[in-house]
This record gives structure tokens, sequence and C-alpha cells, in this order.
């Protein structure tokens, strides 16, 4: 699913940004439209992704973060990315679903990161109701990540993939996300086929997946489970083996993203080989290129 950020031409008058130098300017834009974002502004986003995606070096990185979080327009809590802000231009007053969305993704965080909201001046009542995860009418992270009339912050998501690969009439609530990765699982054959999560899943799994699928965007939890596939019968490397599509959620999602080069995790199996093997082998090839020569 691709998620899309509009940004409204006023961003560029803004009299902060102006005072910006354009490396701080694409930094900030950065925290306001890369994969990770949500409707809350509040989500996980590691210094290496950073550094990855707009070619800055970490300190460059924390250098600009200080100086946005000295001028109180984002902050580092933990592991996570906080624009202050970012609620308000949501119009979450005016819209339930949009608050409904801001309330779920708050009561995913730690509880000391939900602390630590009084101090930076989260603009947004940061003490949601409990909405349970069985709930009919709890919409999801990204069908709530929407709004065609916000202003700098403004969200907007569209489904951009085909229904009939993968995702076929699945509801508007909270467990559409997990469902729609489910099914892409099953058609990968990356293990156990899952089954419908009303018999499989418990409430703390689905509590659990939503929690972690919050910091991924749909395409990218796709590219894990492809690159998991692709690495997993290989027998050039020592690679992890999931039972089951929850423990893969649970587990494999941040292994098998593009940006945490799966590749360069798991090692060569090929490193290892004895001294013996090697002896073998390395006597195997120079007879193969004696039996070569004309």
């Amino acid at each position: 699913m691709s998620t899309q950020r509009y940004v409204s031409t006023s961003f560029w008058d803004d009299e902060w940004i102006q005072t910006l130098d354009p490396s701080e300017k694409l930094l900030y834009l950065y925290f306001m439209t890369n994969p990770l974002t949500n409707i809350a502004g509040i989500y996980k986003l590691s210094v290496r992704r950073i550094c990855f995606d707009t070619g800055f070096t970490s300190d460059t990185v924390g250098h600009i973060m200080a100086k946005f979080e000295k001028a109180k327009k984002s902050y580092r809590l933990g592991e996570y990315i906080a624009l202050p802000s970012w609620p308000k231009h949501q119009k979450w007053e005016t819209k339930k679903a949009i608050k409904d969305g801001i309330d779920i993704i708050l009561k995913e965080l730690p509880c000391e990161i939900l602390d630590k909201l009084d101090t930076i001046g989260y603009l947004y009542p940061h003490h949601p109701p409990i909405i349970p995860p069985s709930s009919p009418h709890r919409p999801s992270y990204s069908d709530l990540d929407s709004d065609s009339n916000s202003d700098i912050d403004l969200d907007k998501d569209i489904d951009s993939d085909s229904p009939k690969t993968f995702s076929p009439n699945l509801k508007n609530d909270g467990t559409s996300r997990i469902e729609r990765a489910r099914l892409f699982w099953n058609t990968q054959n990356l293990g156990p086929p899952s089954r419908l999560m009303a018999i499989q899943m418990r409430p703390d799994d689905t509590s659990e997946c939503l929690r972690v699928m919050a910091a991924y965007s749909d395409e990218d939890i796709q590219e894990a489970m492809r690159n998991y596939g692709a690495l997993k019968d290989d027998p050039a490397f020592d690679c992890p083996r999931y039972q089951s599509f929850v423990g893969f959620i649970r587990g494999g999602v941040e292994k098998f993203v593009e940006a945490a080069t799966p590749r360069e995790l798991f090692k060569l199996r090929k490193k290892f080989e004895s001294a013996g093997e090697r002896e073998e082998r390395e006597r195997a090839e120079s007879l193969a290129k004696l039996e070569a020569m004309p």
C-alpha cells in the first residue's frame, strides 16, 4: 500500500522554515513525509534509517535534531520521533475518524513515551480511551491517515495496490492491515498458512502485531516478507526461520525490511568452512582447471 503525504505550499512561507538551511529543511520535510509517519505524528524511526534515506551522517542528523528540539518543532523520545504540532493540522476536533485513529496509535505507545508528551507541548489530549482490538468499529492506521483539507502536516493514504492481488473486500477496522499482511504471507508460501484472525489470533497477538505494524507501511511489510522468502531457503545464509505469520510480524519485519539490509545481518555459511573442507575445495577447483585445459 502506497502512502502519500501532501504538504501545503504554505510550508515554504512559514517563518521558522525560512530560517533553516537546505539540509535542515530537507530533514524536517523528511520527518513529515517519510514512510514511517502516522496521523499522530509520533513514530519509531532509527538514526540509521534517517541517514540511509537522507544521505546525512549521524553527526549531522544529531546536530540538526538538537536545533529542532531547541525550537520545539520535533523531539527524539527514545526510539521515537515526535512532532508536537502535528495533530493540530489533522482537524481531529471535527472529524471523529481522525480522532479515533490518533487515539489508537497513542494507546499503543509505551507509557514512558506518553508520560513525556506533557513536557514537549504535544497538541492533543494524550490519554486516549481504551479501544479493544476486537471492536468492530476500530479504525485502521492507514484508513484514518487522511484529511483532504489539512495544511502543513497533511496526511492522506491512497491504496494504490490492486485489491484483486491479495486483499479482497477487507473491512475498514483496526485489523484490516493485519488481514492484508496475513493474506500476502499466505500467497508467498513463507510458512504454514495463517488462518482467519478470529480463529487463530489471540487479543494480545493482535495488539502486538498492530504495535509493530504502526512503525511500518504495508509496502514495507510486504517487502520484508519477500526478502525473507528469498533468504530463508538460501543455503549460503544462516537465516532464522519463522513458524507462523504472527511470529514473523512480531520478530521478523524489523530484520528483513530493506532498510535493515537483511543480507548483511546473517552470516555466510561459506565463510566458516573448516581447513580440511577448504583444502578439499581448492584441490577440486585445481583439478577442474586442469581438465579444462586443451
